[in-house]
């Protein structure tokens, strides 16, 4: 479980959270969101055979939360929840600690998670 803080100029969780959806999209992930306030949760996972085959449930949860200039970012490896609205009611009643107890972590990470970081890096630094 990775979570850094980020100076956005212009840039709060909603926009944030279009951009790394629509990265995670670009990189053929399958994803899912949930969003309120000041709070976006999206789910993904590479989709194809053998992904499928291989690691069906294996997913990233990246949860994105705060204001206009100050968004903070939460990656996590776990499994591929169906109902992403269980993710959110629980991210929402307990926390990210309540994010990271749904994510099962296992000895696997995904391909990209480098890459997404070095894109949510490069987005808090271009700003608005």
């Amino acid at each position: 479980m990775a979570k850094q803080r980020f100076h956005t100029p212009g840039i709060d969780a909603h926009v944030m959270g279009k951009r790394v959806e629509a990265w995670l999209k670009s990189q053929f992930f399958e994803t899912e969101v949930a969003s309120e306030a000041d709070r976006v949760l999206i789910q993904a996972r590479k989709s194809g055979f053998p992904r499928s085959f291989v690691a069906a449930n294996r997913a990233l949860n990246v949860l994105i939360e705060g204001s206009e200039g100050d968004v903070s970012v939460q990656v996590t490896t776990g499994h591929w929840l169906e109902n992403l609205a269980t993710v959110g009611i629980v991210a929402y009643l307990t926390g990210p600690i309540g994010l990271a107890a749904t994510t099962i972590l296992a000895g696997l990470t995904l391909l990209g998670e480098r890459e997404l970081w070095d894109y949510i890096r490069e987005q808090a630094a271009r700003g608005a």
